[in-house]
């Protein structure tokens, strides 16, 4: 089993293909952000923004957090 963080761990099935729509992306690399794959440093201001922005949309989809 792979140990590699999904993107359904904390936001709901069917989120990326909502986001894309909204922010005008494709599906693939809304789940590679809310994966956390463009976290860090060394990217252009633009896909920063574009990240910041796909991360805004997608709040009202995340999956509350059991205590």
């Amino acid at each position: 089993m792979s140990t590699e963080k999904k993107f359904t761990d904390a936001y709901y099935h069917g989120t990326a293909t909502i986001v894309a729509e909204k922010t005008n992306v494709t599906p693939k690399y809304v789940s590679d952000v809310l994966a956390g794959k463009y976290d860090g440093q060394g990217f252009t201001k633009k896909r920063i923004a574009t990240v910041k922005k796909i991360k805004a949309a997608a709040e009202n989809f995340k999956r509350p957090i059991a205590s």
